[in-house]
């Protein structure tokens, strides 16, 4: 890919890095539950002490009693104590790397974009920023969605974190930062937009970046609130459009 001439010096922000899910397209509403369900009743074939046929129940207990950002998987076995005996806690882990790996690799049908995702990132284009996308998840799933989403044109480059069961954001981030670097762009110059305070923003936070966190009516992690001062997100919006108001003050700061 040849190399992108970042805005110029004293621009303001020159580069964004977007999160994915439920950030650039409701997630939670459209893939979410879907593969939760799966990932319980895949995890039931294998010793999860429910019937197949009540995963969906399942599931809706377990939300409604945890919150909606609960990893079903952990907690459906936590919450049945398969993790108590000791002997079982083995055969436990396997059972929940089974239903992870399902909830990862459900089927991915129809899926749209927020309306306002691509307008708001053909302007970031027009504007001459560089745009980078990160996700978490498996591969072939993330590309999946990207293709069908329809935003692959817009960026500039794609990471992604693939390490299921344990994200490694952070270390990605910093990768970005340093690819950026080599482009012009310094860390007073990166936008982080995402979702979970307990992921890219903290990591971008302590990284240095500037981050905005999106909160919208269905993310799962919306209700999440930070544990930290590094899990406080600088900006707050609630449509991915809102960073054209996050920009202007930046970009006025400056």
């Amino acid at each position: 890919m040849e190399k992108k001439k970042a805005k110029g010096k004293g621009e303001g922000i020159k580069a964004l890095i977007l999160d994915l899910d439920d950030t650039l397209w409701d997630t939670t509403g459209q893939l979410v539950k879907k593969g939760q369900i799966a990932a319980l009743e895949e995890m039931a074939k294998h010793g999860l002490p429910i019937k197949k046929s009540d995963a969906a129940k399942t599931r809706d207990m377990l939300v409604k009693r945890y919150g909606q950002h609960v990893n079903i998987t952990t907690k459906a076995l936590e919450h049945f104590g398969m993790y108590k005996d000791k002997k079982n806690r083995k055969n436990a882990e396997k059972i929940r790397l089974i239903g992870h790996h399902r909830y990862h690799t459900v089927r991915i049908g129809k899926i749209r974009p927020f309306k306002d995702t691509v307008p708001t990132l053909k302007k970031l284009k027009k504007d001459g920023r560089i745009l980078v996308l990160l996700s978490y998840g498996v591969a072939r799933q993330q590309n999946s969605k990207i293709r069908k989403l329809g935003i692959r044109r817009y960026f500039d480059r794609i990471v992604l974190d693939t390490t299921i069961g344990r994200s490694n954001k952070p270390m990605h981030i910093k990768e970005i930062i340093r690819w950026l670097g080599k482009r012009g762009v310094r860390k007073d110059e990166i936008l982080l937009v995402g979702d979970r305070p307990n992921s890219e923003i903290e990591g971008g936070k302590r990284l240095g970046l500037k981050t905005a966190r999106m909160i919208h009516a269905h993310g799962r992690y919306s209700r999440l609130k930070p544990q930290n001062r590094w899990q406080k997100a600088d900006f707050r919006i609630r449509r991915i459009s809102n960073l054209y108001g996050v920009l202007d003050r930046l970009d006025n700061q400056r």
